[in-house]
């Protein structure tokens, strides 16, 4: 599949998913305006790269979300809780960096672990680990694969653009599962304890 279609295809299924009632679910506390308003944007800036001096080009879109990214990780450390979503970032990137580089293994078996969505099942695993909140998964997900997209670019000395369409396709696909399974948690835990539906955080 063409870099990029999957990402398109998961952002579609996802909007389906939020207009059909589960936005308050999956996306706690965020209104329409606002998923209209980044949704729409990552659409239009995709097509549009910006050349920054430290980093070289960045895909529009994917400045975008890491900018999203900062701003929710500002917050915590404003609420005293962004130290340890430093440490889950850098295991994230560490990952990312990790899967990519087998690309260029000799072992046939181990390259079958840089495949886009078994990419996407490994750093799935590791962000809901963290937290079961939309933000820290967003800060978490979103850094740690601009880190390693960046070690990446570093260590192979290539100069490639970053926030790459193969990089979305895994952050949405990624993004979404978590959120899904952070859902599917919470309604467990809510039938287990015999409570209503708790809404994801």
């Amino acid at each position: 599949m063409t870099p990029g279609i999957l990402s398109f295809i998961v952002w579609i299924c996802f909007f389906i998913l939020l207009a059909s009632g589960w936005r308050t679910v999956v996306l706690r506390h965020v209104s329409w305006r606002w998923i209209i308003c980044i949704g729409v944007s990552w659409i239009l800036l995709n097509r549009f790269t910006v050349t920054i001096a430290a980093a070289g080009k960045v895909n529009a879109a994917w400045l975008l979300w890491c900018l999203v990214a900062v701003l929710l990780l500002l917050d915590q450390f404003i609420r005293l809780r962004g130290f340890t979503l430093l440490g889950h970032i850098g295991l994230v990137a560490a990952a990312w960096l990790w899967l990519e580089l087998l690309k260029w293994s000799s072992i046939s078996l181990l390259r079958q672990f840089s495949k886009e969505w078994i990419i996407a099942a490994i750093i799935s695993l590791m962000v809901l680990s963290v937290s079961r909140r939309w933000t820290y998964q967003w800060i978490v997900l979103t850094l740690g694969l601009a880190c390693g997209d960046l070690f990446i670019q570093v260590k192979s000395g290539a100069s490639s653009e970053l926030g790459s369409a193969g990089l979305q396709d895994v952050w949405w696909v990624s993004f979404m599962t978590v959120r899904m399974v952070t859902a599917a948690m919470q309604w467990i835990k809510g039938r287990w304890r015999g409570t209503k539906w708790k809404q994801a955080d």
